[in-house]
């Protein structure tokens, strides 16, 4: 659940009404209407929220009460219910607002279940003394004009690997080894094995033709 950096401070006072009278909200009864939201617990079954009624109290906590609750951000419209003293619950999603801090920005799709991160500019990752993991129970999908690695060690452990490349795949190392169980096949249409020294071919049997 989204939270914001500011602190939230709630007043004893906050359940009680603003001097100035107005119509929807009763200090005595029941509300039902829209409220937006401020702020998220740190467990996310609770979101600070301040009533779209005149007259109504400056902001008050209300309990998450949807079977299937989305990640709430600042400024989404909610629909509460409650009165002060037996607390507020928020029974429904009634609009969502993009949450920026600066040049960054959350959105989530409830339709498609996808919540997308945006930024301006570059976006960095850092872990100073620890890992940085992504995790997913279907799949990763990097799309990308250009992809740079860089490490002093990269191990794959896939069980079947598919690589297609339009135009040139080049390999600058050392030494390679390729170690193979069962078959290796190279198929092309013109084949060159070039070697500066000696070009050695060792087997139990050679088929040439």
């Amino acid at each position: 659940m989204a939270r914001t950096d500011e602190t939230v401070e709630v007043r004893e006072d906050a359940c009680r009404p603003a001097a100035e009278p107005g119509l929807p909200w009763k200090p005595e009864g029941r509300y039902l209407g829209p409220a937006h939201v401020v702020s998220a617990s740190e467990d996310g079954d609770r979101v600070f929220v301040t009533l779209d009624a005149p007259g109504s109290p400056p902001g008050a906590w209300a309990r998450v009460a949807l079977q299937d609750p989305p990640v709430f951000c600042p400024d989404d419209q909610v629909l509460v219910i409650g009165d002060c003293p037996a607390g507020f619950y928020v029974i429904g999603l009634l609009g969502r607002r993009p949450h920026r801090a600066g040049p960054l920005q959350w959105e989530y799709d409830r339709t498609e279940g996808r919540t997308r991160m945006s930024v301006e500019g570059d976006l960095e990752f850092v872990a100073r003394s620890g890992n940085i993991s992504f995790v997913s129970d279907k799949g990763i999908r990097w799309v990308a004009r250009r992809i740079e690695s860089t490490a002093d060690t990269l191990v794959e452990r896939v069980k079947n690997l598919y690589r297609t490349v339009e135009d040139l795949s080049q390999t600058k190392a050392g030494r390679v080894r390729m170690l193979v169980s069962s078959t290796f096949r190279v198929k092309a249409k013109r084949a060159v094995v070039k070697a500066d020294e000696t070009c050695a071919i060792d087997a139990g049997r050679i088929d040439i033709g």
